[in-house]
């Protein structure tokens, strides 16, 4: 039977796969956010008591999850450890993992936008349903799509097919592929962006309510949730960028491998750290303290909990904010925690 071996020597390095243990870790890794993100999961789907999430963001959660078994292809037919694998194989992971990687940048970006437009129009935006069915099925047509045309490719130019040295996982590597990396740095870039907004509208508000004497705090868990974030899509968009600029450099391919390996465990991270969350997992080990409730009186139609995300729980308007200078301050130090 025909073999595919690692793809020619990249700079900085020879066409050997990495060793063993060091993909042992990857694989462990992975495993390790393939469980998170099932018990997160299902906790979403089948707890009654946490605050409805974001469907942008559960349909993140799914792909990402999704992704997992396809990048553990070659832990599964064995063939990571070798110097070669079987061709179909290769190719079929090549062609998915391309459309998984263009999904999931997608539907990260789709979760931002949507979960900062929620913020600044308020919970009423996802009473579209066609809006929100369209929005939810973009990043699957997507992957379908680059998968055909990946796996089209593949047929075409077997020859650009192959594992690179420093990598765990098969892709194709053909000229064509440069467009689908310039694609996850531009969409990396865009979160960045709608996240600049995110910062502007809590800033906004929190200079807002300090005028009317209100101090709004910072959560150090959503501060931290949402710098790690953050830190997450630099680190995609600079090893993206950099692996067109030096066109596979091995140093680069470790980092994009080891990237890849642990996204579904920081996912798990970053999500799955809110407090309803831990108060659930954690009921006889962590302790939360509650926090007052909002008058209803004040925000009939706008303070109803969200599906939400690690950077916004309720939407409060400005004609709401302007409110609080007529009531007791007590009550508006509530909502001041729940405009983040």
């Amino acid at each position: 039977m025909a073999v595919v071996p690692y793809g020619p020597e990249l700079i900085g390095g020879s066409p050997e796969p990495p060793s063993r243990a060091i993909q042992i870790v990857w694989f462990t890794v992975l495993f390790g956010g393939q469980i998170g993100l099932l018990a997160f999961l299902l906790t979403l789907f089948l707890s009654k008591s946490l605050t409805p999430r974001l469907y942008v963001l559960q349909n993140f959660l799914i792909i990402t999850f999704l992704g997992n078994p396809i990048y553990l292809f070659l832990f599964y037919s064995g063939d990571y450890s070798r110097e070669s694998v079987a061709p179909d194989i290769c190719a079929a992971q090549a062609a998915l993992l391309h459309g998984l990687d263009c999904a999931f940048t997608l539907s990260s970006l789709l979760h931002v936008f949507e979960s900062w437009r929620v913020a600044v129009v308020g919970p009423s935006l996802q009473d579209d349903i066609y809006r929100t069915w369209i929005i939810l099925l973009i990043p699957y047509v997507h992957w379908i799509s680059t998968t055909i045309g990946v796996f089209c490719l593949s047929a075409a130019h077997p020859e650009e097919v192959y594992r690179a040295s420093g990598s765990f996982y098969c892709m194709y590597h053909g000229a064509a592929a440069r467009a689908v990396y310039v694609e996850y740095a531009v969409i990396g870039l865009l979160i960045l962006i709608v996240q600049g907004f995110f910062c502007h509208l809590f800033w906004t508000r929190r200079c807002f309510l300090s005028g009317v004497g209100i101090e709004l705090p910072i959560s150090r868990s959503m501060f931290l949730r949402v710098a790690l974030f953050t830190l997450i899509q630099i680190f995609g968009v600079v090893s993206v960028t950099a692996m067109l600029m030096t066109e596979g450099h091995i140093a680069i391919t470790y980092c994009l491998s080891s990237f890849c390996a642990s996204a579904s465990l920081l996912v798990v991270l970053v999500f799955a750290t809110q407090q309803d969350i831990l108060d659930l997992w954690f009921r006889c080990l962590y302790r939360s303290r509650s926090k007052p409730q909002v008058a209803t009186r004040l925000f009939a139609t706008s303070t109803s909990l969200l599906p939400t995300t690690s950077t916004t729980t309720t939407f409060i308007d400005d004609s709401g904010l302007q409110k609080c200078k007529d009531d007791d301050k007590l009550t508006c130090a509530s909502l001041a925690e729940l405009v983040i």
